[in-house]
């Protein structure tokens, strides 16, 4: 029995689907050289990878919604963007103004390779390799080593009595909540943006240079933010504007600690929980929290793993970049966001994140002092 004919209407989005040799695999096919057919075109992709990732549909729905094979679907949602740059290299524009950036100061020289992204617009969309074959190929050499300096054995033993501390002044989970007596306020400060290709908000931990801290401040396509919680409670936050290219003790001093001063008047018996900055650890900060009679827990150094504002931010990162059009979206219009996302955290993911603390704790003492990245709360 003949089949009715199919109109152009019915089918008006989708490509013609080839007829593949029996006994062919679909990827096979693909990939073979004369095999040439109509793929999805850089539009289409788009639009497919806008209808997953933000609008939530599902493979299937957007295969029969727009008309496309399921395969390509499937194939465009798993594979990164292509960045057509890839293709040749880049322009020798864009390497004339990389050789320039670099040139131009030398504390530029100190940036790890892989951000220049968040200081150069031309190399946003850049994937890591290329631009380390840019630099190279310009004759740089780096002087940022690529990983974290290990940590030593003072160090290890450091965090190990800090665990042991922590869990003898608050030894049930309660303690680390909004009714622990004393409560304990979280500090954390991160470095936020909006790049698809860098994996995660910075730390002042990730950094191997303290000038590369000041430099993201001043000068990268982002924000400095600084925020604090307790329990299931969040307490204020402050981003810091771009005209504090460094941020010193002064201005940690005359922002920040009187947002901690006012939170713990507001909500008395509690102590704040500071992660080891420079300014946090600052003679001035310390004698000025000490006039407020402000009483502090400072983390051990490299312990970022131990502050469940880590959480909070990879939160917030993922809120950004589902909820809003962040491609679209003016830096100062990512500031904006910023707050908007800092309120908008849910109070069971703050309570998730402080019912931690214990294990947490456990955890250094049976590893030896050894940071377990594993360990750090994990929101679906």
């Amino acid at each position: 029995m003949s089949q009715p004919e199919e109109t152009e209407s019915q089918h008006s989005p989708a490509i013609q689907r080839p007829i593949i040799p029996h006994g062919t695999c679909y990827c096979e096919y693909l990939n073979e050289p004369d095999k040439n057919w109509p793929q999805l075109n850089r539009e289409q992709r788009f639009m497919v990878r806008t209808l997953h990732h933000t609008a939530n549909w599902t493979h299937k729905k957007i295969s029969d919604e727009l008309g496309y094979f399921l395969e390509d679907v499937e194939r465009v949602c798993v594979e990164p963007p292509t960045r057509r740059q890839d293709y040749h290299g880049l322009s020798e524009t864009i390497k004339a103004q990389v050789k320039s950036f670099m040139d131009q100061d030398d504390s530029h020289h100190r940036i790890p390779w892989e951000d220049l992204r968040f200081y150069l617009e031309d190399l946003w969309d850049c994937s890591d390799s290329l631009i380390v074959e840019t630099l190279t190929s310009l004759g740089y050499r780096r002087t940022t080593a690529i990983t974290p300096s290990p940590i030593d054995r003072q160090e290890l033993n450091i965090r190990v009595g800090f665990a042991r501390y922590c869990l003898e002044k608050f030894p049930k989970q309660r303690d680390w909540s909004e009714k622990g007596d004393p409560y304990v306020l979280f500090t954390g400060q991160a470095w936020a943006h909006t790049n698809p290709i860098h994996p995660s908000w910075k730390v002042i931990h990730q950094c191997q240079d303290p000038v590369e801290w000041d430099l993201l401040q001043g000068g990268g396509h982002g924000w400095m933010i600084w925020g604090c919680f307790t329990g299931n409670r969040p307490g204020p936050c402050f981003i810091w504007p771009k005209r504090h290219e460094s941020i010193t003790a002064d201005d940690y001093i005359r922002h920040i600690v009187p947002l901690i001063h006012k939170f713990l008047n507001d909500h008395p018996e509690g102590i704040v929980a500071l992660d080891r900055s420079e300014q946090e650890f600052n003679m001035k900060t310390r004698l000025r929290m000490s006039e407020l009679e402000i009483g502090a827990l400072r983390f051990p150094s490299k312990s970022f793993d131990l502050n469940p504002m880590l959480d909070i931010f990879r939160w917030m990162q993922e809120h950004l970049s589902s909820s809003y059009d962040t491609r679209r979206m003016s830096l100062e219009d990512v500031r904006e966001a910023l707050y908007e996302c800092w309120y908008a955290t849910p109070p069971q993911i703050m309570r998730k994140a402080t019912a931690s603390m214990k294990q947490k704790f456990q955890d250094v003492i049976k590893h030896s002092g050894m940071p377990q990245d594993d360990k750090l709360v994990l929101f679906s």
